[in-house]
């Protein structure tokens, strides 16, 4: 087994929600001071979320999808880290119960 003392964490899970959402919560850790930053791409745009800096404390994480309209896919992508977030990304997904694949927990040394 390795030795993740000094490793940044992300743990977490999709968590049970009443349609149309669907919710990703989830813990960053690390041992030293870090901020956190998120992206969605979009074709014309990036949008992103970005934590305040935290001296080795964990961060909560959450992804939401939240559907705008049935007939046309039409999704909206929050996303929040710490006390940073975004609401400005509206995808069009091929299934309304479409969740990204989530592989987790994740080690990333430095």
């Amino acid at each position: 087994m390795s030795d993740n003392s000094s490793a940044l964490v992300i743990d977490g899970s999709w968590v049970k929600t009443a349609r149309p959402n669907r919710w990703w919560k989830g813990q960053v850790s690390y041992t030293d001071a870090y901020a956190l930053l998120v992206t969605v791409a979009l074709p014309d745009k990036i949008v992103w979320a970005k934590s305040r800096t935290v001296g080795g404390a964990p961060l909560d994480v959450s992804f939401y999808l939240h559907d705008l309209s049935n007939e046309e896919l039409r999704t909206q992508v929050m996303l929040r880290v710490g006390d940073g977030w975004t609401q400005d990304a509206v995808v069009c997904l091929d299934r309304s119960d479409y969740l990204p694949a989530a592989n987790f927990p994740f080690h990333l040394k430095p």
